[in-house]
């Protein structure tokens, strides 16, 4: 069994000087860990494998990251508990690593090759975290990592699909008289639903026993100065998209990108998969017939123009 793990984080702030937080540029470094149980079934042995299960991207000027990179783990059998270290790293700044003066005691060379350690935590469960769906933890310098997690599900729609998004006539939300347009980019998340009150799940009184959660899937570039903008085509797996459930809810986005990190929000839109390929405009890239409205608190902010949006289904082998 596959399962799909989500990350983001949210820092402390931290005084850099008076009046100003530090911001990072933080990167985050997964490891996993194995661990076989002892003949009998009593207790667990740490000497399984350890090895890098990866690399997040790098955000920028953030105290907030939410990687777009999802991790796919394999579970093994159940004799064996697979644990998950987590280490965030700072790109903003660098050690000199031949310098052993200059690196601190908790920074990881091997994986960290020397950037500066923000916060790390070791030995989470990965069998607890599918049990609740959305975890918070906290790390050892009390910043707080969130993770969701979900088991793979292989027996849906497996393949990726090809798209591209056009925004039209989206709404400037630039400040100021000279300030110019908005510079947007879009992001996509994908819906989870987790059992919000285990009480009701079980017993069957009636309520609502379920919560709807989002984690990110993917993050456009952004444009400058542009209120019809056109994206780059992009490909996304169906099952880091949706774990293969075409009608699954989506939600896409849409910011005004600043360099201080603090984007804001334009406007965004629920749909899904299925849905996107329905809407693939037939008269040209200003064809507003099929376009998805884009609202922010009721109002218009601009459409969104599916140019293209092909299911390239997996080959079995």
């Amino acid at each position: 069994m596959k399962v799909s793990i989500s990350l983001s984080a949210r820092f402390k702030p931290t005084r850099k000087k008076i009046f100003f937080n530090k911001k990072y540029h933080p990167f985050a470094v997964v490891i996993c860990r194995r661990d076989t149980r002892a003949s009998g079934g009593y207790g667990l042995r740490n000497d399984g494998e350890i090895f890098l299960q990866g690399y997040t991207e790098t955000i920028e000027t953030t105290l907030h990251p939410c990687w777009v990179k999802q991790f796919q783990v394999k579970l093994m059998g159940p004799g064996t508990e697979t644990k998950l270290d987590v280490h965030i790293f700072n790109k903003a700044r660098k050690y000199d690593v031949k310098n052993s003066d200059e690196v601190p005691a908790a920074l990881s060379e091997e994986y960290g090759y020397g950037y500066e350690l923000i916060d790390s935590i070791e030995g989470i469960g990965i069998e607890e975290m599918l049990e609740r769906g959305q975890s918070s933890y906290r790390m050892n310098e009390d910043n707080l990592l969130d993770l969701i997690t979900e088991r793979q599900n292989l027996d849906r729609e497996r393949g990726y699909m090809k798209l591209q998004i056009r925004g039209l006539g989206l709404k400037n939300v630039e400040r100021g008289l000279l300030q110019g347009l908005s510079d947007p980019f879009f992001e996509i998340w994908k819906s989870h639903k987790i059992v919000a009150n285990q009480s009701a799940a079980t017993t069957g009184v009636p309520g609502d026993a379920q919560t709807l959660i989002w984690s990110l899937c993917y993050r456009s570039n952004h444009i400058p100065n542009h209120v019809n903008p056109t994206w780059e085509p992009f490909e996304i797996d169906t099952a880091i998209l949706c774990n293969g459930d075409m009608y699954r809810d989506i939600k896409i986005v849409v910011y005004d990108w600043e360099q201080s990190g603090n984007h804001r929000v334009i406007g965004n839109i629920r749909t899904r998969a299925r849905e996107l390929e329905s809407r693939v405009c037939v008269h040209g890239n200003g064809d507003v017939s099929r376009a998805l409205p884009m609202l922010s608190k009721g109002k218009s902010q601009g459409s969104l123009i599916i140019l293209k949006a092909d299911f390239i289904p997996r080959k079995a082998f």
